[in-house]
């Protein structure tokens, strides 16, 4: 298996392993940023001294050795070009829910039987950890407010029904 079989995606937070020659030794450099572009190379954006700097590495590169996920994101488009314009503010990507990638939601009269059955689980445990007599907004009113009676028609204030 080659080290570049990963599943990085756009949007992703990744560090890539760059092999360098300054002089005559050979040394992995790290690099942390996010994946803007994807396809038969890699265009990892990141910040240098202050400064946004754009990479972009050949996957079938020899000097790549290694391309890690720190971080997955959820984007909406295949190309993150705009983080250009946004200067040195980082970009606010969402995670997926769940701990990898987003599960399919499940089709059908019984799996949402089961989602309502686990809704009202969740409900009624919150239920049973409320302190008693706050039940809600009618638990909230002092005794010497009046009751709540909603208006009539009639009552309604406006000025064209009279009668």
């Amino acid at each position: 298996m080659h080290a570049l079989d990963h599943t990085c995606a756009v949007g992703d937070l990744v560090t890539l392993h760059e092999q360098v020659a300054p002089g005559s030794s050979l040394r992995v450099r790290p690099r942390a940023g996010v994946v803007i572009a994807q396809g038969a190379s890699l265009t990892v954006r990141h910040l240098v001294r202050g400064e946004g700097v754009e990479q972009t590495i050949p996957l079938g590169s020899p000097s790549l050795v290694r391309v890690e996920v720190r971080r997955r994101s959820k984007v909406r488009r295949a190309r993150l070009t705009y983080l250009r314009d946004r200067g040195l503010k980082l970009p606010d990507l969402r995670e997926p829910s769940g701990a990898s990638a987003p599960k399919p939601r499940k089709r059908g009269a019984k799996a949402k039987a089961e989602r309502r059955a686990r809704s009202a689980a969740r409900k009624a445990a919150q239920r049973e950890d409320r302190p008693p007599g706050s039940a809600g907004t009618l638990a909230r009113l002092r005794p010497s407010d009046p009751p709540f009676v909603p208006p009539t028609p009639r009552t309604s204030g406006r000025a064209f029904d009279r009668g």
